[in-house]
């Protein structure tokens, strides 16, 4: 074990400190960066198909240019123009002409909340998980 002097102390304290942070946040930006591309990959596997199958290959990741803050990261998975205007029609269902929700295209699919879920916990886990391979 190395030996410190006591006067420099707080100063190797606070050096490891910061090393731990840094590597923390790339533990986070990494975990993030892998959970927004399985989620698209899961968007589009578990997302409706139509006649040209458009809807559920819209899907992609980006990262939020608006996020502020010094450990901020952000990433959106969202679905391309034009298909991003059926995502809450699809998801939530949506009222017929004639009226009524039970017939036809009407019906509810959900994916987006389901994806979301699976999302914040697969999140959880790799940021669990790179902390604890870190502390080894």
């Amino acid at each position: 074990m190395a030996k410190i002097d006591i006067d420099k102390l707080s100063l190797e304290v606070m050096t490891q400190l910061k090393i731990y942070a840094e590597a923390t946040v790339e533990i986070v930006e990494s975990a993030v960066e892998e959970t927004a591309k399985e989620t698209v990959n899961e968007l589009k596997v578990t997302s409706p198909v139509g006649a040209t199958g458009d809807y559920s290959e819209s899907w992609k990741k980006k990262r939020n240019k608006n996020a502020r803050g010094r450990y901020r990261y952000d990433m959106t998975v969202y679905s391309e123009k034009p298909n991003y205007r059926l995502t809450h029609l699809l998801e939530y269902g949506h009222a017929l002409r004639r009226g009524g929700r039970s017939i036809g295209s009407a019906k509810a699919f959900p994916h987006i909340k389901d994806a979301e879920i699976h999302a914040a916990k697969r999140l959880e886990n790799k940021i669990i998980r790179g902390i604890e391979e870190m502390n080894r």
